[in-house]
């Protein structure tokens, strides 16, 4: 099978690495938008979560926002509090975004991990 100019430009799944660079950069755009939308809610639920980062899931269209909980924190109630604001986190990531459709947003809650030497 020929192969095409731009075939090296291209990752084994197929997509563009423009696309795919593209596709993290919304994701920077989004994680931004998503820290000072935290800082604006009156949740304490959301105000004990960590941002660790945003993702492409499996691209722009869709992102997971990975959050770390903080010790002793209750995983499902972060995440109802999160599922409760996702109309507002979602409005806010629009907001910062210049795309025509925002993203769809996933959350995930990881349970506090204790750092090494620390008591």
């Amino acid at each position: 099978m020929p192969r095409g100019k731009c075939d090296h430009l291209k990752r084994e799944d197929g997509r563009s690495r423009q696309a795919s660079y593209k596709a993290l950069q919304v994701a920077k755009q989004a994680e931004w938008a998503l820290r000072f939308a935290i800082d604006d809610m009156n949740d304490e639920q959301i105000s004990l979560l960590t941002l660790l980062e945003v993702r492409p899931e499996p691209d722009a269209t869709r992102l997971a926002a990975v959050w770390g909980a903080a010790p002793d924190q209750d995983l499902v109630a972060a995440e109802g509090a999160l599922e409760e604001c996702r109309g507002d986190l979602r409005a806010r990531v629009a907001e910062a975004l210049t795309r025509k459709k925002a993203p769809t947003l996933v959350f995930y809650v990881l349970p506090h991990v204790a750092e090494e030497g620390s008591s």
